[in-house]
């Protein structure tokens, strides 16, 4: 997703966006602005005055694996995903309610995820593994995304789970529209 939200941050700041990167402890320092949004994630209820957004933190975990020949750039299960890159096969994501902190973790990716990868492309998992990389999702109690205003022309856009590249636009839509 990174050249993805490369391409999508050149198209906002040709539309005139302007981007501004500080350190926020309460929303109350961001009146000044004509309108903010709030977009981070499972960090939305870390001000003050978010404190009472009700997210899940979920852990997701990808291995990557060094690329073999002839492989698919691209499968999806309704179980996992496979995509390639340069040199790398990336296949993901764990979805861990329960975790001890955000840091990745090989074996339990290995655990979770090698018996997807197998099921995607079996010759993937005799590849050495290059990285195991870790995030934390948000997502709310009805698994739908949240658009809350606040007062002074602020919003928050949160919990849209492993599905913020699907999930985004339509959204972003939503939140101009009210």
């Amino acid at each position: 997703p990174k050249l993805y939200l490369e391409g999508l941050w050149k198209a906002c700041a040709s539309a005139g966006a302007k981007f501004e990167k500080q350190k926020v402890s309460s929303l109350s320092e961001l009146d000044g602005f004509d309108c903010v949004i709030v977009a981070t994630g499972s960090e939305a209820a870390c001000f003050p005055e978010t404190q009472d957004i009700a997210l899940t933190k979920i852990k997701g975990q990808i291995l990557e694996f060094k690329k073999p020949a002839n492989v698919s750039p691209l499968a999806i299960s309704s179980q996992a995903y496979m995509i390639a890159q340069k040199d790398t096969q990336c296949v993901g994501a764990t979805f861990e309610r329960y975790f001890e902190h955000i840091n990745p973790d090989i074996e339990v990716a290995k655990k979770l995820l090698l018996p997807k990868a197998e099921m995607l492309f079996p010759p993937l998992v005799e590849q050495n593994i290059v990285s195991c990389r870790s995030g934390i999702r948000a997502s709310c109690a009805a698994h739908l995304p949240l658009i809350k205003r606040f007062p002074n022309n602020i919003w928050v856009i949160t919990g849209m789970g492993s599905k913020g590249l699907l999930y985004h636009a339509l959204y972003a839509q939503k939140l101009v529209l009210e």
